[in-house]
């Protein structure tokens, strides 16, 4: 028996051992591996080369790109007489892309007559650059397709086309036309086109891609031919700095004036307003994207941007206003704009005026200089307009937010807004005048935010309603304050901060 226990001792004592050495040690599995190693995504290029030499030359083709002068210039035109290039256009790149030619922004100067000279000037294509006699059906400048002339496309590296583009004076044209005029810009514009296929196979994953207008040219003119004629779903891309010169008539404006959705990339550069007006408008339903760069209105120039029953959505862009009265952003009724990140600096004028519109404001920093009038303020509405700040940094020497006597709505959910005083300024964060119209009050609802300065509320037709933030410097006894709580909020008094939250 004592034999036995023994053994049984020795035994537990064995598998304690074992469970203690293996403790340390780890399980051995059959295993295999593969390494690809070395892979690289390369993007492809789109790159159109457009070449232009006489008619029947055979010299080399030289790059529009490169030319100091214009193509259809220095010709004097008479009845019968006939004008034009060989073109080549050429895929320099490793995509396949469609292209097009057209004629743009064309203007026509009638003389004494006021005539269209466009009527009479036939454009041809001629497929053969052989070719040394005008032949098929011409199309009159003026009645181009959206300025389209000829489009094709090149799927391969190095593939091109050659045609002929020719354009002759009607023989028919009488004495009316004598000393008429006309302008247009010529554009070679290139988009992916649905050939390459993707790894399931497909090849209709571009099929949505729009032409885009890039502009090199600083001379104000080339931007603002270029926004007039954007297509649908097109894109304007700056590659230059552009000043918008005063004393002109009209006035250099970059205007989109189409019911179209397109996109303007400023690049990375400036655009600099001297007209006296407005820097950049959108009108007529227009629906614009302004992003990646900065546009500025100096001394002079009321607004940098404008909504007149347009649309805009400002994507990071740096805003510049320097005008007594003016604005950075000025937004009339049957308009909205939304401004995202955007950076605002306002000198005597004022960030933000939405006079019946509405603007929807989604983070930024605006900061406001210099006191001139109630303008100078970061935002502010009238006749019934709306202001949405769901987020922003507001910084006034003067006003924060402000609704004028017209009427108007301003609702806040978050940001930080402070009304320094500085430099002999109104330090008021919210002003709510009286309104003169029992239907347009004067409301700002505050949801949520942190506010520095005084608040003043008119007493008629005006209204605060606080259902969250923070207060403090507001001019007001904690018991007044009380008055504009919200109900189902309530109030406290932290050493002359009021903070207020939902009960």
């Amino acid at each position: 028996m004592k034999t036995t226990k023994k053994n049984l001792w020795l035994c537990a004592v064995s598998m304690m051992l074992c469970v203690a050495m293996l403790l340390g040690t780890t399980f051995a599995w059959f295993t295999d591996s593969v390494t690809n190693t070395g892979n690289v995504i390369q993007a492809g290029e789109l790159n159109a080369v457009f070449g232009y030499r006489g008619l029947t030359s055979n010299d080399d083709y030289s790059n529009v790109e490169e030319m100091t002068g214009t193509l259809f210039n220095d010709v004097k035109w008479e009845p019968g007489k006939s004008f034009g290039y060989d073109f080549k256009v050429t895929n320099a790149g490793s995509l396949a892309f469609d292209w097009e030619l057209s004629f743009q922004n064309i203007k026509s100067d009638g003389g004494s007559n006021d005539v269209n000279l466009a009527d009479v000037l036939d454009v041809y294509v001629l497929e053969n650059v052989e070719d040394t006699e005008l032949s098929g059906t011409p199309t009159t400048l003026s009645a181009l397709s959206n300025g389209v002339v000829t489009s094709g496309q090149l799927t391969a590296k190095d593939e091109s086309k050659e045609f002929s583009v020719v354009i002759k004076m009607k023989d028919t044209a009488g004495n009316d036309y004598q000393n008429a005029s006309i302008t247009f810009n010529v554009y070679l514009r290139a988009k992916q086109a649905t050939v390459e296929e993707d790894g399931f196979g497909f090849n209709d994953y571009d099929e949505d891609a729009k032409y885009s207008v890039t502009v090199s040219d600083n001379d104000p003119d080339a931007v603002i031919d270029a926004a007039n004629t954007l297509k649908d779903g097109e894109s304007l891309i700056l590659n230059t700095d552009v000043t918008l010169p005063s004393g002109t008539s009209p006035r250099k404006t970059i205007r989109f004036d189409a019911p179209i959705t397109a996109t303007m990339d400023f690049g990375g550069h400036v655009v600099t307003g001297y007209n006296g007006n407005i820097s950049l408008v959108a009108t007529n339903g227009s629906n614009i994207t302004l992003t990646n760069g900065t546009l500025t209105a100096e001394n002079g120039t009321y607004c940098t941007i404008g909504a007149d029953k347009g649309n805009i959505t400002v994507d990071g862009l740096t805003l510049k206003n320097t005008t007594a009265n003016g604005n950075s952003v000025k937004v009339w009724a049957n308009s909205v704009v939304n401004l995202n990140n955007v950076t605002s600096t306002s000198v005597l004028g004022g960030a933000i005026e939405v006079t019946g519109g509405e603007v929807n404001v989604n983070g930024g920093t605006f900061t406001q200089t210099g006191y001139y009038n109630w303008n100078s303020g970061i935002g502010a509405v009238s006749n019934n307009g709306v202001l949405n700040i769901y987020d922003m940094t507001a910084i006034s020497e003067n006003y924060c937010l402000y609704t004028f006597n017209s009427g108007g709505t301003i609702n806040v959910y978050d940001g930080n807004f402070t009304a320094t005083g500085n430099n002999g300024g109104t330090g008021v964060v919210i002003q709510i005048d009286s309104s003169n119209y029992a239907s347009q009050p004067s409301v700002v609802n505050v949801y949520g935010g942190t506010f520095d300065g005084k608040i003043k509320v008119g007493t008629q037709n005006a209204s605060l309603n606080i259902v969250s933030g923070t207060f403090k410097n507001t001019g007001m006894t904690f018991e007044t304050f009380c008055k504009y709580i919200a109900e189902g909020s309530s109030a406290v008094n932290e050493d002359g901060v009021y903070v207020v939250a939902k009960s």
